[in-house]
């Protein structure tokens, strides 16, 4: 029986726009060009410092790679070559524009694709590193010193072709350089990269279903990816997970034999290592239904920290070292961790590296282990006549008819063209991941649900609600589901400041309720989520304010007084929809507060029978908005009080 492993492999996936403008952090760009487009100066590639790796005998890694298939390894498509490769030492250095330019060229001979392993990669402050092909219709990045990872440590994805150039740009006046160091180039021996006379992405068979035909499913589809992972030379998939108080940590769901490689059932070292470097593909997917279409650009994040695992349900449950950028409009999905099962599944994957694909299972799923049908650690799902599981689809989440995770493809013999009685394949069961172990380590409710009272946790994508403009007063709120954990400030843009537009810049819970005092443009509210997390979570909505039109000129109102308690409510009438403050002359200063309580002295002294009311609006204006009163608080009283 075969594990749900990559085949073939294209590289291209959908950038979606940033809602936030300094998102950049933890995610790098690659694109598609036409041959004039790439961003690298002067000739591509000619006359550069090479550091030239011989070729390779792809024969006994194919026998290899048979072999390996019957043990349910991740695909292989390409093998480490170790390097030694300083990029400021060992490259052309050149001044262009106020920038150190220094340039070289990594050959792979007879590679069909090529991916860098740096062991040391830290950009100084405005460097820039980017990444091209030969012929310049494929880059990476510009990469900046906001994407420096924490180890210190960096895997590229893939270029195509047996050629990359490097050019790394830093300001002339940089103190500390930037350290770019290469210690291993992944040699493509599988071509991933089909032949545009073929198709110019991944190769699934003929009976998957692109997700985009699907349009119903997006929300759950945007929450699947792939993983580059194994030095830079294996493939699975995964997705990202919801935790019952939402507050959207960078969850992540995938298959344990994605991580172990020598299928011992155990997690060593060196494989845990290599987490913290896997990459992972967000939003790749056709644009179109049939026929598939190419998505030109795509972003990845990199890193990731082990949370749980166990091998009993094939289970490996991961962090992102970063928060799941908004410009991969992600979504975190909901699970269903009950013993009922599933039916009217569906699974969401990247089969032989292709766009992102959906498959229908028919029927209910059934119990078994994944070598004993006997046990119940495992749901055996049949498949129909839309779609399978590939080798690529290792990880992949299986949802049940509520759209709820409810298991990760462990391996299973569909394919297209299957007869039914192999048409099926095999899910780790979140049911038994739940519990699965006796420590956090080893089980998925200390993440998902530390309070363990929850069956089942809801899909969830991050919103901010709240008007676009905002006129008098509004709310802005964003869906986290732990109010303790949240606070929220107004920023506005330089020369402006935020107190005189709105009437509160800052505050905590989820709910922010705001009162415009000017108007203004370009503001912003950004929620930030503290979950015990190490890497922020900020969500950020720009917003613009409107003073509300005045509703005639600001008056003082007759205020309402009780003789017994001597306590006065102020009121005012017209002006704008901003907040309004009182001030009673020897009594308490300027409050928005319309409460006030009158001395007892004040009241009992016989030659005093009035107070002076002043109201104003700030209205973001100089000087304020002002109505005063003269009230006379002993008229309409008992004459027998001594009020």
């Amino acid at each position: 029986m075969r594990q749900r492993l990559f085949r073939y492999a294209f590289y291209c996936f959908a950038a979606l726009l940033i809602i936030c403008p300094n998102w950049s952090q933890g995610q790098i760009t690659s694109r598609r060009l036409t041959p004039t487009k790439a961003n690298i100066t002067g000739s591509i590639g000619e006359g550069l410092p090479t550091l030239t790796l011989p070729a390779i005998d792809a024969a006994p890694l194919l026998a290899e790679d048979e072999r390996e298939a019957k043990l349910g390894l991740p695909f292989r498509f390409g093998v480490k070559q170790a390097a030694n490769l300083t990029v400021q030492r060992d490259g052309n250095r050149s001044m262009s524009g106020g920038q150190t330019v220094v340039k070289c060229r990594i050959q792979a001979t007879g590679a069909f694709s090529v991916n860098l392993l740096f062991d040391q990669f830290k950009l100084a402050e405005g460097a820039e590193l980017v990444l091209c092909n030969a012929d310049s219709s494929f880059m990476i990045g510009p990469i900046t010193s906001a994407q420096n990872p924490k180890n210190g440590q960096l895997w590229s994805d893939l270029l195509p072709g047996s050629e990359v150039i490097l050019e790394l740009r830093e300001p002339a006046n940089t103190i500390i350089p930037s350290q770019i160091h290469i210690a291993g180039v992944v040699h493509g021996y599988k071509n991933t990269f089909p032949s545009t006379t073929d198709k110019a992405f991944g190769a699934a068979e003929s009976c998957e279903k692109n997700v985009i035909c699907y349009p119903t499913y997006q929300t759950e589809a945007d929450g699947v990816a792939m993983i580059l992972l194994a030095d830079g030379t294996r493939w699975c998939t995964g997705s990202l997970m919801n935790a019952i108080n939402q507050q959207y940590r960078s969850f992540f769901l995938t298959a344990f034999h994605c991580l172990d490689l020598n299928s011992n059932g155990l997690m060593e070292p060196s494989e845990s290592a290599g987490v913290q470097n896997w990459l992972f593909r967000f939003g790749y997917q056709s644009s179109g239904c049939s026929p598939s279409a190419e998505d030109l650009d795509f972003v990845t994040m990199t890193g990731a920290d082990l949370r749980a695992l166990r091998s009993e349900s094939d289970f490996l449950l991961l962090e992102l070292r970063q928060q799941i950028s908004p410009s991969v409009n992600p979504t975190y999905l909901g699970w269903d961790r009950s013993t009922t099962l599933p039916s009217s599944m569906v699974s969401i994957h990247h089969p032989a590296g292709d766009v992102k694909k959906i498959s229908f299972a028919t029927g209910t799923a059934t119990l078994t282990n994944y070598e004993n049908p006997t046990g119940t650690t495992h749901l055996q799902v049949q498949w129909g006549d839309f779609g399978v599981t590939e080798p690529g689809s290792s990880g992949s989440p299986i949802l049940n008819g509520n759209r709820r995770v409810v298991g990760q493809l462990h391996g299973g013999p569909s394919y297209c063209g299957a007869p039914l009685v192999s048409r099926y394949d095999l899910f780790g069961r979140l049911a038994t991941s739940w519990n699965g172990g006796t420590s956090p380590d080893t089980r998925l409710r200390d993440w998902l649900d530390p309070s363990n009272l929850y069956t089942t946790a809801n899909t969830a994508k991050p919103v901010i609600t709240g008007p676009a403009t905002m006129t008098g007063s509004s709310t802005y709120q964003v869906n986290v589901n732990h109010t303790n954990s949240v606070s929220w400030v107004v920023t506005a843009p330089a020369g402006v400041v935020a107190s005189r537009v709105v009437s509160v810049t800052r505050g905590t819970g989820p709910t922010a309720s705001l009162s415009a005092l000017s108007s203004a443009s370009n503001l912003s509210i950004t929620f930030a989520v503290s979950a015990g997390q190490s890497y922020p979570i900020r969500f950020t909505r720009q917003f613009e304010t409107s003073e509300a039109k005045a509703a005639g000129p600001l008056t003082t109102s007759q205020p309402g007084y009780d003789c017994a308690t001597r306590q006065l409510t102020l009121r005012a009438a017209g002006g704008s929809l901003s907040p309004v403050e009182f001030m009673v002359v020897g009594v308490r200063r300027w409050e928005t507060n319309p409460v006030v309580v009158l001395p007892d002295a004040l009241v009992a002294d016989p030659e005093t029978t009035n107070v002076t009311i002043f109201t104003r609006q700030l209205n973001g204006k100089n000087p304020p908005t002002l109505s005063n009163r003269v009230f006379d608080f002993r008229a309409g009283c008992p004459a027998n009080t001594a009020r």
